[in-house]
Parts: C-alpha cells; sequence; structure tokens
C-alpha cells in the first residue's frame, strides 16, 4: 500500500510523522489506545503551531547587514511573507516598532488554507558575533507568546515558545515550547518539548524530545536521527514513547508508508504512516 497524502513540509513533517504513527485501532494492548489517541492529538495539534511560525519566521540573508538594521530586515520578511501566505492580507493587523517586536492579530485568516484567529506576540533580538572578523548577526531568536490562537482546528489556550534561527546554512534551527491546548475532541492538553533540525539537499535531519499531560497521564516522546526528504515518509531514525510503570513503545522509519511497532515481550504491529 504505498498511496501518500501529501502533508509533511519541512520541520513540521517530523510532527506529522510522530503523529500519525499513533493508530488507536492498531493493538490489543489496554493502555495502547489512550496513550495513541492523546498522543496524536498533540503532536497534531502542535505540528499546526509549529507550521505557522516555520512559514512566518523563515530564515533572514542578513549578509553585510549592520546590526541595527538587521531587526527592520526581519520584520520587513515577515510582513512580506503574510501577504503572500494570506488569502486575504487585510484580515491581520500587524503593530510593530520596526526593532524588537510584532503583534498579529488574526481576524479569521486563512493562512496557506489554516484557519488563523487571536493574537501573537513576537519578541525580536539578533545575536552578535564575528563573521569574517567582523561583528554581524549570527542568529536570530523569537520569542513568541500567545492566548486564545485557533488554529485549524486546534485552540491554543496559552503558549510560550523561542525559535533560534542561526545565519549560517546548514546550523541546527532549535525550537523549545511549553503550550496549553485543547485538542479537536476538547481535552486539555499540556505539553513541553524541544525540537532541533537542520536541512540539507532538500532534507530535514531532527531530534526531538517531548513530555505532555492530560488528566493524570504523563507521556514521553523521544525522536532521533529522523531524516525527512520533501513530501515523502521519514527515510531512517527512531521514535520512543513511553508512559505509565515503565512501558513503552518504539518503532523504526525506513521510507516505507507503514511501520512496525515494537512492544513488550517481542509483541509488533504494523501502523500506516499519512505522509
Amino acid at each position: 500500500m504505498r498511496a501518500r497524502h501529501r502533508r509533511a513540509r519541512g520541520a513540521t513533517a517530523l510532527a506529522f510523522a510522530l503523529a500519525t504513527g499513533c493508530d488507536p485501532d492498531a493493538t490489543d494492548e489496554p493502555e495502547d489506545e489512550p496513550v495513541a489517541r492523546v498522543t496524536l492529538a498533540v503532536l497534531d495539534a502542535n505540528s499546526a503551531t509549529l507550521s505557522l511560525y516555520d512559514g512566518l519566521l523563515g530564515p533572514v540573508n542578513l549578509a553585510g547587514v549592520s546590526l541595527a538594521l538587521a531587526p527592520q530586515k526581519v520584520i520587513e520578511q515577515v510582513r512580506g511573507g503574510l501577504d503572500q501566505a494570506l488569502a486575504d492580507p487585510k484580515c491581520v493587523a500587524l503593530t510593530t516598532d520596526k526593532k524588537t517586536f510584532l503583534d498579529l492579530q488574526f481576524d479569521r485568516c486563512r493562512y496557506r488554507g489554516v484557519l488563523v484567529d487571536g493574537g501573537l506576540r513576537i519578541e525580536l533580538t539578533t545575536e552578535a558575533g564575528l563573521c569574517d572578523g567582523a561583528e554581524c548577526v549570527v542568529a536570530t531568536r523569537y520569542t513568541t507568546q500567545l492566548d486564545a490562537l485557533t488554529i485549524g482546528k486546534s485552540r491554543v489556550r496559552a503558549a510560550t515558545s523561542t525559535l533560534r534561527i542561526p545565519s549560517t546554512p546548514g546550523e541546527p534551527r532549535s525550537y523549545t515550547a511549553e503550550v496549553e491546548l485543547t485538542d479537536k475532541q476538547d481535552r486539555e492538553l499540556h505539553l513541553r518539548h524541544e525540537l532541533a533540525w537542520t536541512r540539507k539537499n532538500g532534507c530535514v535531519h531532527a531530534e526531538l524530545g517531548a513530555e505532555f499531560t492530560v488528566d493524570a497521564l504523563a507521556i514521553s516522546v523521544g525522536a532521533q536521527a529522523v531524516e525527512i526528504c520533501g513530501d515523502q515518509c521519514p527515510r531512517a531514525g527512531e521514535v520512543q514513547i513511553a508512559w505509565g510503570n515503565g512501558q513503552a513503545l518504539a518503532w523504526e522509519y525506513d521510507g516505507a508508508d507503514e511501520v512496525t511497532v515494537r512492544g513488550p515481550h517481542g509483541r509488533e504491529f504494523v501502523l500506516p504512516l499519512e505522509c
């Protein structure tokens, strides 16, 4: 079965790959189904937020740009990206001092086909360093804060995150976040995670660690050496899920549109991937 759904893009593909690797009907273990369902909900909802940030806050070419003018160029790129990606640019109100922050108020906008409604504040800082012996911007850091933001079918009640993008191509980008959200099934979820990734030759190489809670259930997710090229299924990497009193599941990616999940006592079952 090789039908592919072209959803995953760039770094966000990792979250989708993790989420869609959890099929709540694919196991006989009593706890696997609720764990899979909530894992799917959390990672799918968080991937929507990261997708929004990844589109808004991409790399900026700051070669030859002074430290004083760098923030202005970054903000100009964000504004230009909004004009291109929104179905109606007039649906967003943008306020900025052109140096340190942007306030975005979305009024039922369609951003790359996804509904975005609510407010988002982005604090901008640049990191100074040396480039060929001269002072330059070595990285841009975005600190985002939001509340009552709807993205697709998820409602983010509150979130604080930091996205760091180095100026040198090939250096790892990093994203950390703490999020309170309500998923499409009205469950209240809390998520903390760290993601690091690089892009090379059209492929993303990523590492992820996440912890989330729903009610009294705490779940940990880890992914190592994940490689995703374009909109294809991940072709390398391993994912592990742990919860409760030592319960665990794991699987590896090999480019196929399904994975074989390994459980305790040699138990295995196959899950499809949406990618």
